[in-house]
């Protein structure tokens, strides 16, 4: 061991089958990639070409601000955050060919004020429209059909009269 544990161990002694049971926990899984990264050394992060670039200057204690031009040019436009705020509307209007960012009685166009996530509020708001606060209770399922075997099923569609009965007489000697 290259520093000495807590309590001075400086040698760790393991049995055969201890040092194999620590070493298989160092293999990946089947079809499992080894290295994963994530954030801006991700493979198509926008920014890993920019820190790729600063890994071997020296690291001093300010921090170092990269921006991509591409990205800066989309922050200034959509500063606002209207752009990203209506992207929802843009999926729903291009899958299920609706636009929800349409006013339904005259046509046009509203505005996102605000998105309510507490639970007091949106029940204030169901109330005051005449909708449920909660969801309707669920009926429990009913049990299936009980079978009585002392009717005759044959009047009701039962197994006879679904695959009928034919009477034919099969030849099983051979005719070559």
């Amino acid at each position: 061991m290259p520093k000495p544990q807590h309590d001075g161990q400086t040698v760790l002694r393991l049995t055969p089958m201890e040092f194999l049971d620590r070493m298989v926990l160092l293999i990946p899984p089947p079809r499992c990639h080894r290295h994963r990264y994530h954030g801006v050394l991700a493979p198509n992060a926008p920014l890993r070409q920019a820190v790729s670039e600063r890994a071997d200057l020296p690291v001093n204690g300010e921090r170092a601000v990269v921006e991509d031009e591409k990205n800066s040019v989309d922050r200034e436009e959509h500063a606002s955050g209207s752009f990203y705020s209506s992207i929802w509307a843009m999926l729903l209007a291009k899958i299920f060919e609706i636009n929800p960012l349409l006013c339904p009685s005259c046509g046009s166009e509203m505005k996102i004020i605000a998105f309510v996530t507490e639970t007091k509020p949106i029940e204030q708001i169901l109330r005051h429209i005449g909708e449920l606060e909660h969801a309707p209770a669920i009926s429990p399922a009913r049990d299936p059909p009980i079978f009585c075997a002392g009717i005759d099923q044959t009047q009701y569609g039962g197994d006879n009269a679904v695959n009928p009965i034919i009477e034919y007489e099969f030849d099983q000697t051979v005719s070559w």
